[in-house]
């Protein structure tokens, strides 16, 4: 057995069975469907050579070897605990700022969480926030003008880090007045109508997102009708509303704002993957005590908005306004 080979989770996970002795009660309590819990025991019986669990007519009794090694996980995850909770009363102290690169509605979903969290864990922590151009984020972390990217990035530099947050659903957002689209969106609504759209920088460069969904309607031979091109995301809702464009956008930012401005929340008339959602960060960065914490505060923070994106995609197939 190599030890080097199991990571913290797959060891989590094991602790959890044990004391579950059931694989859908643990399951619920780590957040897993029962399939990926089955398949990291799968794993984890393989490096260990041992099958861990056996299953019998009172649920899954622990071997020898789990009972040992659960004993040393919960006194791993004991240790690790209480040096997350001293270098977060550090945090609590520090006077210490941090300038985050992202695009706003990321900002609406994320920084909101974030922000919440720091007031009550670090009030001295103070956040700079400023708008993501995709073709400066490097040359902004190489220079020292950003500490943190959060955002879609495509083929990001090898030479940064980079880690995965969450993926986010899109739907699409027509004004509940809309003279033809009320209800349901057929493709050739979509592409018949105006489409208020995201760019940036002096080329007035498509977003990513925008460039996603041009590239799977291109693949159908077909192209929408861009007439407004914008780099402000919170603005695309309000003139939608008042107007007979239509756009697409992230499923938490249109049902948000569709409970304050009358607009409908449509699905998509064609299948368009999520956008996966990083944090990037300069290699200097990495082994850095309060950027390691901040790090892990916007990850929980992300645990938030990954939830209410789910919810709200689920509702998205559901409910239109």
């Amino acid at each position: 057995m190599d030890i080097r080979r199991i990571d913290l989770f797959q060891l989590h996970c094991l602790a959890v069975l044990v004391t579950e002795r059931h694989v859908t009660r643990a399951a619920d309590k780590l957040g897993l469907t029962q399939a990926k819990l089955s398949n990291t025991l799968g794993i984890l019986r393989k490096r260990v050579g041992d099958p861990l669990l056996v299953r019998t007519r009172q649920g899954m009794n622990p071997t020898p070897i789990a009972l040992e090694l659960t004993e040393h996980i919960r006194e791993l995850l004991a240790k690790l605990d209480r040096t997350v909770a001293s270098r977060d009363c550090d945090a609590a102290i520090a006077d210490v700022t941090f300038k985050i690169l992202t695009l706003d509605s990321l900002a609406m979903v994320l920084i909101g969480a974030l922000i919440s969290m720091l007031r009550r864990e670090a009030p001295n922590v103070s956040l700079l926030i400023g708008q993501l151009q995709l073709d400066q984020y490097a040359q902004a972390l190489e220079l020292r003008d950003a500490d943190l990217i959060v955002g879609y990035v495509n083929a990001p530099p090898q030479t940064l880090h980079i880690c995965h947050l969450f993926d986010m659903e899109y739907v699409c957002i027509v004004s509940r007045d809309h003279p033809f689209i009320q209800g349901a969106l057929s493709m050739d609504e979509y592409l018949g109508a105006a489409h208020a759209t995201l760019s940036f920088g002096q080329e007035y460069s498509p977003y990513l997102s925008e460039r996603i969904v041009d590239s799977l309607l291109a693949t159908q031979g077909s192209v929408r009708r861009k007439v407004l091109g914008l780099p402000w995301g919170l603005a695309v809702p309000e003139i939608v509303a008042g107007s007979d464009l239509i756009a697409t956008v992230p499923i938490a930012l249109a049902k948000h704002m569709a409970a304050w401005i009358p607009l409908q929340v449509l699905p998509l008339p064609f299948l368009r993957p999520p956008t996966v959602v990083s944090m990037l960060w300069h290699p200097r960065a990495h082994r850095d005590a309060p950027h390691e914490w901040l790090r892990a505060k916007i990850r929980i923070a992300s645990d938030t908005a990954r939830n209410l994106d789910a919810v709200l995609a689920r509702l998205g197939k559901q409910v239109t306004r």
